[in-house]
C-alpha cells in the first residue's frame, strides 16, 4: 500500500515511469548489472512513495493471497502495464529516426558559423 500522504495521481505517475525506464533499459539488452542496478535504484526511489511494486502480477497476488482488495489495486496493475507500452513504443520510434552523417556535418558547420557571429 502506498503511504498515506501519496496521491492516486502520484502513485500511477511513479509507477508508470518507474516501470517505463526499467523496459527502456531491458529492451536496449544491457547488462544483467545494469538492469539490476536500475530496478535497485528505481526501487529505492520509490520506496519513501508507495513501496515500489512495479510488477503487476505481484499487486494482483497480495490481493489475492489477503483476500483483500485495495483500492489502489488498479493502479498497480494500469501503471506498470502502460508504462511498459510507452517505453516499448517511444522505443520503436526512436529507432525509426534516420541521421545520416551529412546531417550532422551541416549541424556542425551551422553552430560554427553561429558561434563566430556571435563573438
Amino acid at each position: 500500500l502506498p503511504h498515506r500522504d501519496t496521491s492516486m495521481l502520484q502513485l500511477f505517475v511513479v509507477e508508470f515511469t518507474g516501470s517505463a525506464v526499467i523496459s527502456a533499459i531491458i529492451s536496449t539488452h544491457c547488462s544483467g548489472l545494469i538492469i539490476g542496478l536500475t530496478i535497485s535504484t528505481i526501487t529505492a526511489i520509490m520506496f519513501p512513495l508507495e513501496m515500489a511494486c512495479l510488477n503487476p502480477a505481484k499487486a494482483i497476488a497480495v490481493n489475492i493471497v489477503s483476500g483483500k482488495i485495495n483500492r489502489f489495486c488498479w493502479v498497480y496493475w494500469l501503471a506498470p502495464t502502460c508504462g511498459a507500452v510507452a517505453a516499448r513504443l517511444l522505443m520503436v520510434a526512436v529507432d525509426k529516426i534516420e541521421i545520416h552523417p551529412d546531417d550532422i556535418e551541416q549541424a556542425r558547420l551551422a553552430q560554427r558559423l553561429l558561434s563566430d557571429h556571435s563573438d
